[in-house]
């Protein structure tokens, strides 16, 4: 339960990784769409740019045209127009190169990109695999701290009856010892010598009483 709730405190990497893989394919799709929108603004571009220089070139055979009539008037206005395309086909062109520069430029940060990714999900992997095995090691050696916590209170616990144990056998020792000083009176060891004394006098009585019978039969009856 310990190892659990404290590895459930911690930020599992694993979902740090996958999250930021996740973030990386989606920056790599937006890229993508970026390209797709500026590819698409290129294309019309170089259609307005056509439109523009096929006009161009009509306005310049109008003009020759206009000159071979000998129609100077028309030539001008044809040359006029044809002036103004051209000024646009040169901001058309403009446009068209920084839009290019744009599509070089998210080109290249789409293949570094995908480069980063193909390479983080190899090591993505790498680390989850590392990381997993952390964890059950983590988990293996709180649950050993556990059960080396558990056997340390049961040696204390025997440890502390081992003490009481020699305690008690030091206070016996000591009182046996007050006693052979007589420092304090054995109750035991006093109520057993007053029954050996009862019964030494319990014998000497019957002794005393065997020997006068014995010295009575010895003297015979009394005259």
């Amino acid at each position: 339960m310990r190892a659990d709730s404290a590895l459930e405190k911690m930020e599992d990497p694993r979902k740090t990784l996958d999250y930021s893989l996740v973030e990386m394919n989606e920056n790599l799709r937006k890229i993508e769409r970026s390209l797709l929108d500026i590819s698409t603004a290129k294309q019309k571009l170089i259609m307005q740019r056509d439109d523009l220089a096929r006009n161009t070139d009509r306005y310049n055979n109008q003009a020759r045209q206009a000159l071979e009539f000998k129609r100077d008037d028309l030539a001008q206005v044809a040359i006029g127009r044809k002036q103004e395309l051209e000024q646009r086909l040169q901001e058309i062109e403009q446009n068209i190169k920084r839009v290019e520069q744009q599509m070089s430029s998210l080109e290249s940060s789409r293949d570094s990109l995908k480069a980063k990714i193909e390479s983080f999900k190899n090591r993505k992997e790498e680390l989850k695999a590392v990381y997993g095995a952390a964890e059950a090691q983590v988990r293996i050696k709180e649950t050993l701290t556990g059960i080396s916590e558990e056997l340390t209170d049961v040696g204390q616990s025997i440890t502390r009856a081992e003490d009481r144990i020699k305690d008690m056998q030091a206070r016996a020792e000591a009182i046996d010892e007050l006693i052979v000083r007589g420092s304090i009176e054995d109750v035991l060891g006093e109520s057993r010598d007053e029954v050996e004394r009862e019964l030494e006098r319990i014998g000497r009585s019957r002794a005393v009483e065997e020997e006068l019978a014995r010295l009575k039969k010895e003297i015979g009856p009394a005259a």
